[in-house]
């Protein structure tokens, strides 16, 4: 349940209250260099992202592979999923995750922008259809 791959040499670990449902590790030889979580806190699916902080693994696909692997598992099980939106957390300036949450589909909710963060959302089809039917 934890990646140490963080600067200062703690291990990142899932908020209190959360659960994991997946997590997708991508390894260079046998060194974890990214995961990718998705998260359930009852009321949204949560999505977290890491790729080790180091140049060599950096801009190198890493996160996107991990992310895709995920969010491809996500969809072939949608009795997990239940009609709930998916949320992408990001840092306003973290252009790498921003850039793998748009090539997975998930847009911009303007109204969440928070203290340098903002949320990407991926609206479950259960609500898409609920939003056409009205």
């Amino acid at each position: 349940m934890k990646l140490g791959i963080n600067d200062d040499g703690e291990y990142l670990s899932i908020e209190q209250g959360e659960h994991v449902i997946k997590r997708v590790v991508k390894e260079c030889g046998d060194i974890p260099v990214s995961f990718f979580d998705l998260l359930d806190d009852g009321d949204t699916i949560n999505l977290a992202l890491a790729t080790r902080n180091d140049n060599d693994y950096r801009g190198k696909g890493y996160g996107t592979k991990a992310a895709t692997q995920a969010m491809n598992w996500l969809n072939k099980h949608p009795e997990i999923q239940r009609g709930r939106d998916v949320v992408w957390g990001v840092r306003e300036d973290n252009i790498a995750s921003i850039s793998v949450a748009k090539k997975l589909g998930f847009e911009i909710d303007e109204s969440s922008r928070n203290n340098g963060w903002v949320n990407y959302i991926k609206t479950s089809n259960a609500n898409i259809d609920r939003i056409k039917s009205h």
